[in-house]
């Protein structure tokens, strides 16, 4: 992903295409999270992290996020 390339912008879109394919995907929405805090948009990491442990209780990445 372009995340470990340094560019948040490209896995912006690239979480987005995997959203599409897999909306209730716990591991795809902390990614998505990690993206957003990425890019400084932390209450939308919030709520990505809240999301996927919605999804998943079991979702440990999620839960550090928070």
């Amino acid at each position: 992903m372009h995340q470990k390339q340094g560019e948040p912008e490209l896995s912006a879109l690239d979480i987005a295409r995997a959203l599409k394919l897999a909306p209730k995907d716990a591991g795809v929405l902390w990614a998505k999270g990690e993206i957003e805090e990425a890019l400084a948009q932390t209450e939308m990491a919030a709520e990505s992290y809240r999301t996927a442990l919605a999804l998943d209780p079991s979702e440990k990445r999620a839960e550090k996020g928070l």
